[in-house]
């Protein structure tokens, strides 16, 4: 665990932290993000002891460092940064076992070896990249290097300082979720800076908001999106930023609540006016306690051949359900694989609380999430009915 308690610091005049607290648990993944001169980067080099706070206490596992031997903390602490940092005129195999080799291990041994080949090997990369140097390399290629580095000497934690700013979009998304599986195999406590809002929302467990050397909100991607805690926060995330990152929004986000239904036991002649009187063209059939039971569509209703059936006889049953916190992703996946309109919401009981169709979803999300969407996708089945 990470304690930063009243960190304070100060240029002459100029304060760049403000008494910034924060907890930070084993294992997990933080993104510190604010604009420049916001102190992010500044936090980030106090922890391995590069800056020194001019007031407050950092603790990690619950020793204070400003007592430990600043070689011996920074050793046990990786650390990544923009430009990389590999020596030019080392081998890859020496640039990854630079720090074991620092700590007294030969790298003649064969444990060292092996511990380069699997972190290679977890990069990635193959063992014939072991014999290679620094330019034969790409940026991308670099930078896994350097994280395989970091991770030589096993440390608790590692830190990360806008490394992948540098590179190509395709690269970098590449590495954002190479490192997000990495981190779920190692499960190692990483604080990672960018000034990139859709870097922060993807790899994120919680993400700090810095603002003018003060934190603005520290919580999880999805109550910053959902949840932002002042105007500033919601201005720099993004007014829009929620719909955008639909693996954030559940079903209770965007449903309609008041989903027209019908019971079963009413007339044909009764479904249509409902439909009529709610602009919809369908309606969810439910029992008298408003337990799913199946959806009607008005394309069977106008069949002649069906009109003398009922409504249990009409409507379609095998159309899946939804709860109020499943993902939209996985919602909008089914939708369209199975050509689905509409999905009632049901609680725990099976009782209707709302509906999701295909329109809503579109125009909430947009449908540029979705690969083989109707261009014309008409709004069916909810819209102010009745329960």
């Amino acid at each position: 665990m990470i304690e930063l308690q009243n960190i304070k610091k100060s240029y002459g005049k100029k304060q760049i932290l403000k008494g910034v607290d924060l907890t930070i648990n084993d294992g997990e993944f933080i993104v510190f993000i604010g604009p420049s001169g916001c102190g992010k980067t500044t936090l980030l080099k106090m922890i391995n002891k590069l800056i020194q706070p001019s007031s407050g206490t950092i603790l990690i596992d619950g020793k204070n460092i400003a007592d430990t031997d600043t070689i011996s903390l920074r050793r046990s602490i990786g650390y990544v940064i923009q430009n990389i940092g590999l020596f030019p005129h080392m081998s890859i195999y020496e640039n990854i076992t630079l720090v074991p080799s620092l700590m007294h291990e030969k790298r003649e041994d064969e444990a060292v070896y092996q511990r380069a080949l699997e972190l290679i090997e977890m990069m990635g990369l193959d063992e014939s990249y072991l014999e290679k140097y620094p330019d034969q390399l790409s940026g991308g290629q670099q930078q896994r290097i350097g994280f395989a580095r970091a991770l030589a000497n096993d440390p608790n934690i590692i830190l990360m300082d806008e490394p992948f700013s540098a590179l190509d979009p395709i690269t970098r998304s590449q590495l954002q979720d190479q490192v997000v599986e990495l981190q779920k195999k190692v499960k190692k406590t990483i604080l990672f800076v960018t000034h990139d809002m859709d870097e922060a929302l993807k790899i994120a467990d919680r993400i700090c908001i810095f603002q003018d050397g003060e934190v603005a909100q520290f919580d999880t991607p999805e109550a910053i999106l959902k949840r932002p805690a002042s105007d500033y926060v919601r201005s720099f995330v993004g007014e829009d930023k929620l719909w955008q990152n639909p693996n954030f929004i559940h079903a209770a986000d965007v449903m309609i609540a008041k989903a027209a239904t019908i019971h079963p036991s009413e007339t044909l002649f009764r479904a249509i006016e409902k439909m009529r009187r709610n602009r919809v063209d369908s309606l969810i059939v439910v029992d008298e306690n408003r337990r799913y039971l199946g959806i009607l569509f008005m394309e069977e209703l106008l069949q002649k051949s069906k009109r003398q059936l009922s409504i249990i006889d009409l409507m379609q049953k095998d159309i899946r359900t939804s709860y109020p916190d499943e993902g939209v992703s996985d919602i909008l996946e089914y939708m369209i694989t199975e050509k689905v309109r509409c999905i009632p919401v049901v609680d725990e009981q099976q009782q209707v609380v709302g509906a999701l169709t295909r329109a809503t979803l579109f125009a909430k999300i947009g449908l540029q999430y979705v690969d083989n969407a109707d261009e014309d996708e008409e709004e069916i089945a909810t819209s102010g009915g009745e329960f």
